[in-house]
């Protein structure tokens, strides 16, 4: 029932550079925005490459020192890591100046966003985003966690792997669609009916303490529930503290390091 990721426009620019970054084993950098859909995408990507034996890195730029979208402390941080590539998450189809500064580093930017395209794009490797002018994907309703699920599958299209390894963590984008507040048609519809099963396997741990301390637990999940009692949880991330906590969260497998940053992000919700 989905679309052919290959539709996206640089869809096979950023593959081909990835898969090659990956048979090079040179370093990514995952750059994700501070709010729910930007963490959510930006945990996807994480645990799908530790799916494929991949280690990457990640940044969530501070709400409060930095702001909004790319930052050049983001860049910078890349730069020391040695970073051959930084993915955007949720943001970037607007940081002309942050992808210029990158290029003058030698590090190549795939953007992966979702929000409204000027005519004129960032000079970067790739930009895949449905709603860019110039592209004709059938679906615009994809929100940043959907537009990387998509970016995965062509990963694992072209590079062989198996595509349930991108579908194993549907739950967690789930969680960055209902929270985007995108339409649930379509193929949104498709992943958080999957992602809504994942959760009752209990397959994230993360996932898991925020139902045990968000009041869901035991209870029917619904996207207005995750909507209202468990988005906002993950929002206080970054609200009140570090948003990389909800990454940490969302791609943890101890579940007593989770219990305690869920019930942390619970009380700065309230």
């Amino acid at each position: 029932r989905l679309h052919n990721p290959f539709l996206m426009v640089d869809m096979d620019k950023a593959v081909d550079l990835i898969l090659n970054t990956i048979s090079c084993k040179k370093t990514i950098l995952i750059f994700g925005d501070y709010d729910v859909d930007g963490t959510t995408s930006t945990a996807f990507l994480t645990l799908f490459f530790q799916s494929i034996n991949v280690e990457t890195y990640f940044y969530i730029p501070s709400r409060k020192n930095e702001g909004y979208g790319v930052s050049k402390q983001g860049i910078d941080y890349a730069k020391y890591i040695g970073a051959d590539i930084l993915i955007t998450c949720d943001c970037g189809i607007n940081a002309y100046d942050e992808v210029s500064y990158a290029n003058k580093k030698n590090i190549n930017v795939i953007i992966t966003d979702h929000h409204k395209a000027d005519d004129q794009l960032p000079e970067a490797h790739a930009i895949i985003n449905p709603n860019r002018k110039d592209c004709a994907y059938p679906f615009k309703g994809l929100c940043g966690a959907g537009v990387v699920f998509k970016m995965a599958l062509a990963i694992c299209e072209k590079g062989g792997f198996n595509p349930e390894l991108v579908w194993q963590n549907s739950d967690v984008v789930t969680l960055g669609i209902a929270a985007d507040l995108v339409p649930i048609q379509d193929e949104n519809r498709t992943i958080v009916h999957h992602g809504i099963q994942q959760m009752d396997k209990e397959n994230n741990t993360g996932i898991t303490a925020l139902l045990k301390t968000g009041g869901l637990w035991e209870k029917n999940i619904t996207v207005g529930r995750l909507v209202f009692w468990m988005a906002p949880k993950i929002n206080a991330a970054g609200r009140l503290g570090d948003a990389s906590r909800a990454v940490k969260l969302l791609t943890t497998k101890n579940p007593v390091y989770a219990m305690e940053i869920a019930q942390k992000l619970k009380q700065e919700n309230n």
